[in-house]
């Protein structure tokens, strides 16, 4: 028995997922082609993580070169201004304006240790409270979905919750 077939030429296959298989229909060739980019992925928390990379060190220049207008202002109104000094520090410090060590510098050059550390202490929790149900609302499952399509981000995340 002989074979009379054509030899066939075998294409290379890619293991790059965006490349299109070339027998693929056109639908799935554009889809791999159109796949939204990584920070479009993240949603709202791309550009949370773009604002809380910047705009900190930026805030906390711009505090510590007007700390002394702000704090005697603040020792002048010992009760509203130690009300408004912890509600300003936990709302900015929550949304990444001002980083937390330029609000607590304030908190210390204001109240003086003995006040100034409890305040901080308070608007510490109030503002990292703040930030997690900040980024939480606005990641919801992306950034975990994302995580989990790359198995060496996957292993680093598994390690750290073990």
């Amino acid at each position: 028995m002989t074979h009379d077939a054509a030899p066939t030429t075998a294409t290379p296959q890619t293991l790059d997922p965006a490349t299109p298989e070339p027998d693929a229909p056109p639908a799935l060739a554009n889809a791999a082609s159109a796949r939204p980019s990584f920070f479009r992925r993240l949603g709202p928390a791309g550009a949370l993580a773009v604002l809380a990379a910047t705009f900190p060190p930026l805030g906390g220049f711009v505090l510590i070169g007007l700390i002394t207008r702000i704090a005697p202002w603040l020792r002048a109104h010992p009760v509203g201004g130690m009300f408004l000094y912890v509600g300003g520090f936990a709302a900015l410090a929550a949304c990444s304006l001002l980083p937390t060590y330029a609000c607590s510098i304030l908190g210390g050059w204001t109240f003086g240790f003995w006040i100034g550390f409890p305040a901080s202490m308070v608007a510490f929790c109030l503002a990292g409270l703040g930030a997690y149900l900040i980024a939480a609302r606005a990641a919801g499952d992306r950034v975990v979905e994302i995580v989990c399509e790359h198995p060496k981000w996957e292993a680093v995340r598994a390690a750290l919750l073990a």
